[in-house]
């Protein structure tokens, strides 16, 4: 769910893109003090990959 810097959307055939952004916020409401997150694939980051992947599916 959560994408790596630089990643792309991947397979969405049974995604529900339309609500993912607000899913991700959910995910930062509820651990304000969240600072490490693991992506599905890539490198461990910060804070930085859920705006990264707000950003990607509020398009």
């Amino acid at each position: 769910m959560i994408k790596s810097l630089k990643a792309g959307k991947g397979n969405l055939n049974d995604a529900s893109v339309k609500k993912w952004s607000q899913t991700i916020g959910k995910i930062k409401a509820t651990y304000p003090r969240l600072k490490i997150v693991v992506p599905g694939h890539g490198a461990v980051g910060g804070v930085d990959l859920l705006e990264y992947t707000i950003d990607m599916f509020a398009r």
